[in-house]
């Protein structure tokens, strides 16, 4: 936004609609220039919005957390029916004896605990497994001198890729293991998975046991997890280790699914672990078809997990968050605060229905790189962020720090995208291509860019999901056997899982690509349908459609401040077309342009000459501005204007002992 008067115009280049001739000033739509206004104002909402999502990622323990992973007998948490063969009575698994399926007496006679299950497990596992359940059990089979065992299966399938093995046992028959008419009365549940422990490096087989009768685990805990919420628990779970020889352990830690991740390279190294626990159901039943009961305590229960994580030197990280976050705030309050105080003004002449000029500020940003690389390092823990989401699928706030970490990603990889865009121009070019420059609408492109990678992995669940399940499907040390493979089941080897963005990158390149080919088309459409030039006729100014999809800018090698800051030529958001040169009769001609990422200070001391200018950078306007006295390196001059000529100057900085007030344009022959 810029002063205009009667009889000049300075700063950028004004639309078609400013001047046609002397004193005869068209007024400009305003809806354009309110929608042009709003557009800048949501522009500095988007950049401090991915700040304060960082903020509230940081707050909510992405460097340590641990939540209660919600479970339930359903389809959705991958419950699906093993079998109902098993009996067990007070010396383990019935073997070698006829068992019938309950409550069919003319089923086909089979013999107790399928092949099938028992290879599920190695070596003399499985009979260890029996003695364990007959011994915790002990009470439930004084009431039923046999229990039926049905087994049930959490994933082993292709879309999940992990899986577990579920028993719940019955005194009266075999349970479902997908209920649909509310409480089913249980003996108790077990849950078997396998692990590592330093003294076994092999790895071991583990057994988590809730017992219907058993008073010490009648108790309902409250668990608060790290993020404020709480889940409820059942105290005193049996966990037990069974070694590959069969020998059984009792297990005090109740740790699985160790898993390491590294996002940021192994100093920043993610290990993920949870513990097994007996999850209390009554707050959820409900909303639930069917669940599982103790027949004498009225518990609804289910085996679970508390999961989560922790980063190594994740002080480290915070500290360097920290310093970048600040750096980026103070880089962008330094860009924006004066274009900001120029839009409120501008308000005010929009409204007055006098001539305005507006910009884009994103489409700045090529010119500010020092402001976008900290705005693409200060997303850079996205990264990490969204590796550790995707643990908590099963957990209150799961999606919703998957769909922040997603947005994060989203802005590291379009701010990075125009990084890397911004620096082509050290790309060496032929010099007949340095007459013209490809464009692009870089507003558009980081709007549609980021709106397009979160659609395409938090639109829905799906992503988040795959994430998920793909975590947990790393190699695995010793897994179960179940559905004639070897599933990963809780132990897995220490080189880790494969990062979630390595899982994402196709989705993502699409979703850059898309954008970007989309900024291009859009914007040569334009050019195309509404592409104006200024032409000078001998007393008038005419305007004719421009024909050309590239940026004629070979007038910038003519204009002494656009040859200083160097020029694009490859690619540019700027409006640097000869078509958007300054077109004021008399006054000015093609040859002016505005000067672009740079903004002026000028003495405003009694006596001074209102037409010298200076030239500083950006970042330097607030410190040039209000503290000149108080800058241990004043900030550097590059150069002068003086009635539309610019000089550089490579020595001349700052002095201290004069004040300096912001100029909001001017123009440059």
């Amino acid at each position: 936004m810029v002063r205009v008067t009667p009889k000049t115009i300075k700063g950028p280049a004004p639309a078609p609609w400013m001047a046609r001739k002397r004193g005869d000033y068209a007024q400009p739509p305003i809806v354009l220039a309110a929608r042009r206004l709003f557009s800048n104002v949501i522009a500095c909402l988007v950049l401090l919005l991915s700040l304060v999502t960082l903020a509230v990622l940081i707050s909510q323990g992405m460097f340590a957390r641990s939540v209660v992973s919600f479970n339930e007998q359903s389809m959705r948490q991958f419950w699906t029916p093993y079998g109902k063969s098993c009996l067990l009575d007070k010396y383990g698994f019935v073997p070698n004896r006829l068992a019938y399926t309950f409550g069919n007496p003319n089923a086909t006679q089979h013999f107790s605990c399928s092949f099938e299950l028992q290879n599920t497990t190695q070596g003399n596992t499985w009979s260890a497994l029996g003695l364990i359940m007959a011994k915790q059990w002990t009470a439930e089979l004084a009431k039923a001198r046999t229990l039926f065992l049905t087994t049930c299966v959490i994933g082993a399938s292709s879309s999940v890729g992990w899986g577990d093995l579920q028993f719940i046992a019955g005194y009266d028959g075999f349970p479902e293991c997908l209920p649909t008419s509310g409480a089913q009365q249980v003996a108790g549940m077990a849950m078997l998975e396998t692990t590592m422990r330093d003294s076994h490096p092999e790895g071991l087989y583990f057994l988590t046991m809730y017992s219907d009768l058993n008073p010490a685990m009648q108790t309902v805990q409250t668990y608060t997890n790290t993020d404020g919420t709480t889940a409820h628990l059942m105290a005193n779970p049996s966990r037990t280790l069974v070694t590959l020889q069969g020998q059984a352990i009792h297990d005090n830690l109740g740790q699985d699914y160790t898993i390491y991740s590294y996002p940021l390279g192994p100093r920043y190294q993610v290990t993920e672990s949870c513990q097994t626990q007996i999850e209390a159901l009554a707050a959820f039943t409900a909303t639930m078809a069917g669940w599982s009961q103790g027949k004498y305590s009225q518990h609804p229960i289910v085996p679970g997990w508390t999961c989560g994580h922790v980063v190594q030197n994740a002080d480290e990280l915070i500290v360097l968050q920290i310093v970048v976050f600040l750096a980026a705030c103070v880089l962008l309050i330094r860009v924006t605060i004066f274009m900001k105080i120029s839009d409120f003004t501008d308000i005010g002449l929009l409204m007055a229905r006098e001539p305005t000029l507006t910009y884009r500020l994103l489409d700045g940003l090529e010119r500010r790189k020092c402001l976008t690389l900290l705005m693409t390092l200060n997303a850079l823990p996205s990264l990490l962020y969204l590796d550790v989401a995707r643990i908590y699928y099963f957990t209150e706030n799961g999606f919703k720090l998957w769909c922040l970490s997603v947005a994060l990603v989203a802005v590291l990889f379009s701010f990075a995208f125009v990084f890397v865009l911004s620096c082509s121009d050290i790309i060496p070019v032929p010099q007949i291509l340095h007459n013209v420059c490809g464009c692009y609408n870089a507003t558009f492109f980081l709007y549609s860019a980021a709106l397009t990678i979160v659609f395409a992995c938090a639109g829905t669940d799906t992503s988040f999901r795959s994430a998920y399940n793909d975590f947990f499907a790393a190699t695995p040390s010793l897994g179960l056997w179940l559905r004639g493979q070897t599933w990963p089941s809780g132990a897995y080897i220490a080189q880790g899982t494969p990062t979630v963005i390595s899982r994402l990158t196709w989705q993502l390149c699409i979703s850059v690509a898309t954008a970007f080919a989309t900024s291009l088309v859009v914007t040569a459409l334009y050019r195309l349908c509404n592409g104006k030039r200024c032409v000078e006729n001998a007393s008038s100014i005419v305007l004719h459609a421009a024909s050309s999809l590239l940026m004629a800018t070979n007038w910038c090698s003519r204009n002494g401040f656009v040859s200083f800051v160097n020029p694009p030529t490859l690619l540019s958001s700027l409006p640097l077309d000869e078509a958007e040169t300054s077109c004021v009769d008399l006054i000015l001609s093609e040859s002016y342009a505005k000067a672009m990422s740079r903004t002026r200070g000028e003495p405003s001391k009694p006596g001074s000459d209102d037409s010298l200018l200076f030239v500083v950078s950006i970042y330097a306007v607030i410190p040039a501005v209000y503290f000149t006295g108080l800058c241990w390196f004043p900030p550097r001059i590059f150069g002068r204007i003086v009635n539309g000529e610019f000089t550089a100057t490579p020595d001349l900085y700052v002095n201290r002992t004069l004040r300096y007030r912001y100029e909001q344009g001017t123009l440059v022959h």
